[in-house]
C-alpha cells in the first residue's frame, strides 16, 4: 500500500490570514523524507503573515511524533519543512512467550515497535516472527 502523500492547503485571495497565536495541530499518515516541504497557507493578497502559530517563531520547530518541521511564515503563506526524522530501532530478542510482533517481551527492553521503527532481527534469536506484516497491516521499514 503506498502512503498518502496529499495535504491539506488553506488559500486566502481576499484577506490576509493571521495565525494569532492559533494552534497548529499536524495528522500524519506516513513519515515524509528530509527536505520535504508543505505549503499549508496560500496567500495571494501579498502583504506578509504578520502572525504565529502559538510558540512557532518564523523558522521556529514543532516535532510531530518522530518528525520535525521548520515553520516558515511568508508573504505567499506557510510552508512547513521537514527537518529531521527521529526513526528508533527495535532489536527482537524473541523473549515473549509467543512470535506476536506486537508482544513487547520480543523486543530489546520490552517495547514492541512503533510503525516508524527500524527493526532489527540478529541471527540465532529464538522464536523469530512468523509473518513480516506489522499488527496494523503495513509492512516493515
Amino acid at each position: 500500500m503506498a502512503p498518502a502523500t496529499t495535504s491539506s492547503k488553506l488559500t486566502s485571495g481576499s484577506a490576509l490570514f493571521n495565525p494569532n497565536g492559533a494552534n497548529l495541530d499536524i495528522d500524519l499518515g506516513y513519515l515524509p523524507a528530509v527536505n520535504t516541504s508543505f505549503q499549508i497557507v496560500s496567500q495571494t493578497f501579498g502583504s506578509p503573515i504578520t502572525g504565529r502559530f502559538n510558540g512557532i517563531s518564523q523558522f521556529g520547530s514543532i516535532v510531530v511524533g518522530p518528525v520535525t518541521f521548520s515553520v516558515g511564515y511568508f508573504n505567499s503563506g506557510i510552508i512547513l519543512t521537514v527537518v529531521g526524522v527521529n526513526v528508533p530501532t527495535r532489536t527482537w530478542d524473541g523473549g515473549g512467550a509467543t512470535s506476536s510482533w506486537s508482544e513487547a517481551a520480543n523486543w530489546v527492553g520490552d517495547v514492541a515497535p512503533s510503525l516508524a521503527a527500524a527493526l532489527v532481527f540478529p541471527a540465532g534469536t529464538s522464536k523469530p516472527p512468523r509473518s513480516t506484516t506489522c499488527p496494523d497491516s503495513r509492512p516493515p521499514r
